[in-house]
Order: structure tokens, then sequence, then C-alpha cells
């Protein structure tokens, strides 16, 4: 009897702070919550509901920490588990820990439509691009049809280049919900990059009165006119995009990116310079402007930019995983004797990332590339095939491997792979042409 008072008391104290929490007086939840655990110290709801609180207030380690209390208290509390990962991702964006927490839950028999989707997050996050879709799968498989599944799958698959896939799955989305305009939006930047600029073009417009922010229906249709290699229309909607948001760093990025293209590449750096002034955490703008020092052939320049993106980079950060190889390169064009160790540490961090990301094309790529350079062709051609297997339709891939066999003295299987690529897409006969190897082998008899 006097075990269910208690009960019914902390019940009722636990109700107030849940109260509070609605009113957003998280002191006062806070304070009954306290008064819930001093008359039953047992009651786990409390335990969840502090937690809770403190994860409103933003304090994640508070939070962290009364899930722990939950989890010492009942080691198989699968949701403690899932809510602890929740925090640990989205908070403290702790990635790798947060997919061994989601792991964690799944194992103590938690089967929740959200874990799954958050999990795919985090594999998408730490771009294993196979296993978020395997997770967004099982979203879709228990929650049926759904906007935000189908349309995260598509930006996955988009990532992956299976540009055919993601508009299956935005299609999927409009089946739903015409007028999505997230579906909408990614699906005309998508023909655009199936070279279907019309289609493109017709789609957005079609759409414009459902885009709420315009600079967005501006940004597309310069990302579509850019493609076309409509420069200077494509500079126009962008500067109209920069009236309206002058500091915007995609809107600036883009601005600048055109700039290279026309060749008005002090305009380009004058951005990028001031980019990172405004955003001097942000290694996009580094790594962007270091490559338009390398086409300058400004190598010193760029190299300052790799190296300060290798220094202050996490290990997974794509820009790093590019500055490794590119390094190396640009040591090798200004002729140091350091380029060959450069070249070694890029190929011996690619082996290592691929261990973690045995999927992903561009590591494979980036591994053969500096494998290539340093005359280990035997081993770049099988790196090149690991690449294709994982991505056949990257048709510069066999345009890579071309050079490569064109250096192995394989002057009929480059061929063949030049030859590919233009069936594939006739496009590429101008970047054929304007590479002498390349062009010389396709002409030979």
């Amino acid at each position: 009897m006097e075990k269910a008072l208690e009960n019914t008391k902390a019940e009722e104290l636990n109700k107030m702070g849940l109260y509070f929490i609605e009113k957003e007086r998280y002191n006062d939840a806070l304070k009954y919550f306290n008064m819930v655990l001093e008359e039953n110290a047992e009651y786990i709801d409390a335990y969840y509901n502090k937690a809770m609180v403190y994860v409103l207030l933003g304090e994640a380690d508070k939070a962290l920490e009364y899930y722990d209390l939950i989890i010492s208290k009942k080691p198989i509390e699968g949701e403690a588990v899932f809510q602890k990962a929740n925090v640990t991702f989205f908070m403290k964006k702790d990635t790798e820990e947060a997919i061994r927490l989601y792991n964690k839950a799944i194992y103590l028999g938690v089967n929740k439509e959200n874990l799954y989707y958050n999990l795919s997050l985090c594999y998408d996050m730490t771009r294993n691009f196979n296993q978020a879709l395997i997770w967004i799968d099982k979203v879709i498989n228990i929650k049926g049809e759904s906007v935000e599944a189908y349309n995260k799958k598509a930006n996955i698959l988009q990532k992956m280049g299976e540009f055919s896939s993601a508009i299956e799955n935005y299609n999927k989305t409009l089946m739903i919900e015409v007028n999505n305009e997230e579906a909408n939006h990614f699906k005309s930047l998508i023909l655009g990059e199936m070279g279907q600029y019309q289609e493109a073009l017709d789609l957005l417009k079609k759409t414009e009165d459902l885009i709420k922010d315009k600079t967005v229906f501006k940004y597309d249709m310069a990302i579509i006119l850019e493609k076309q290699n409509k420069l200077q229309e494509a500079l126009e909607e962008i500067e109209k995009c920069e009236k309206i948001k002058p500091d915007n760093f995609q809107i600036l990025n883009k601005k600048a990116t055109i700039y290279f293209k026309m060749r008005e590449t002090d305009k380009a750096i004058d951005i990028y310079n001031r980019l990172i002034e405004i955003y001097p955490e942000n290694m996009d703008v580094r790594f962007n402007k270091a490559s338009l020092f390398m086409t300058l052939q400004k190598y010193g320049e760029a190299l300052e930019d790799f190296d300060y993106i290798i220094e202050n980079m996490q290990q997974n950060d794509m820009n790093k995983i590019n500055s490794y190889y590119f390094k190396a390169l640009a040591l090798k064009l200004i002729g140091s004797d350091k380029s060959k160790a450069a070249y070694e540490k890029a190929i011996q961090q690619y082996s290592v990332l691929i261990i973690s990301y045995p999927y992903d094309s561009k590591l494979y790529i980036l591994k053969a590339n500096a494998l290539r350079d340093i005359g280990r062709n035997d081993e770049a051609e099988i790196m090149y095939e690991y690449a294709l297997d994982l991505k056949p339709e990257q048709l510069e891939i066999y345009l890579m491997r071309a050079k490569n066999r064109i250096t192995l003295g394989k002057m009929k299987e480059a061929k063949a792979d030049i030859q590919n690529v233009l069936e594939k897409n006739s496009a590429y006969i101008s970047v054929i042409k304007a590479d002498e190897e390349l062009n010389r082998c396709l002409n030979a008899n």
C-alpha cells in the first residue's frame, strides 16, 4: 500500500513536471522531476524527463548523464541507448559513436522508424551510402509510402551519381504530394546534371510558386544555365540572389565558380578571400581557392591552403581527403624532392580510409591517381578497376584508366576505354581532344 501511494505521488509530481515543459518553464520542470526522484529514486520516467529538459536547454552533457543513469539502473533499456544516440549524433556531432549506439539500441530490441532514419543519416554523413540506403529502405518497409523517406533515398542516390534511380524516388514523392517543394526542386537539378536542360528549366519554372525562398529558385536557375555554359546568364541570376542575401556562402561560392569558368580569375580569388574572412572555418572555400591556384599554376599558394586543410580538418573530411593527393601533385609540379613522400603518405591515408569506407569510389580513384603519378601503374590499374566496379556510370574513371594503360603500353585497352566513353556520351570528345595522350591514342591505327 505504501509503495502504491509512493508511486501515485511520484506520478502526480511527474505530471506537474511535464506540464511545465509544455509551458517552457524548464527550471520549474526540473524542480518537480527532482521531487519525483526524492519520492521514488527508481521512477525511471523522471530520469527520461530530466534528460529531455536538458536537451531542450541545449545541455548535451547533462542529458547524457541522465541517460547513462538509466542505463546503469537498467542495462538492457534500449530506449535510453536510442535517446543517448540521438544526443550524441545531433548535439555532440559524434557520428561514429552514434552509429555504435544506434546499433546497440537495435540489438536491445528497439524497432522504430526514426531510429533507422537517423542511422541512415549517420551513414550518409560518413559517406557510406550503401549502408545509408539499407537503413532508409528499412524505414520505407515499416512506414510504407513516406515523402520524407523517398526524398532522403533520392538524395542519397543523387550523391552516388545514380540519377535515374534518384528521379524515380522523387517521382514516388510526387505521386503522394504533387507540390512537394524538395522533390520538384532537386528533380529539376538532377535533370540538369543529366543534360536534359530544357526539361529541367520547364520543371523549375512550373514549380516557381512552390519555392518559398525565391533566392533558391534563382540559384537553381543559375546552376542549370551554368551547366549549359550560359555563364553570363548564370552570373546575372546569382547576382540577383546576392542582392537579397549579400553574405550567403553558397551564393558567393557559386559566383566565384562562375567567374572562374569565365576566366575572370582575379574576381574569383577576391570572392574566395572574402568568403574566408566571413567563414574562416569553412574548408570548402579554401579547397576551391587552392584548386583555382592549381589551374593557374600557382602551386606554392595552393600548397598553403592544402596544408591548412590537412592540419585543421578531421580525418574523414572530404576536403582533407582530396588535399592529400593534390598536395603531393603540387609538390611534384614544382619539382620538390618532398613529392614522393607526400604521395606515399596520401596512399597510406587512402588505404586506411578504404578499410572504413570500402564502398567509396572516390577513395579508390584518389589512391589510383597517386599510384599512377609515382609510376606504380600496375597497382593503379587494380584501383581503377575497383572504382569502376562501384561506379561503372562514372565515365571520367575510364579516361583516367586509359591514361594509366597508355603508360603501361596497353594501347588497345586504352583505346577501348576512350571509345566506351564516347559511345555513352559523345560530349566527352572535347575533353579527349584537349588531352594530347588520349587524342593520340584514339586516332592511332
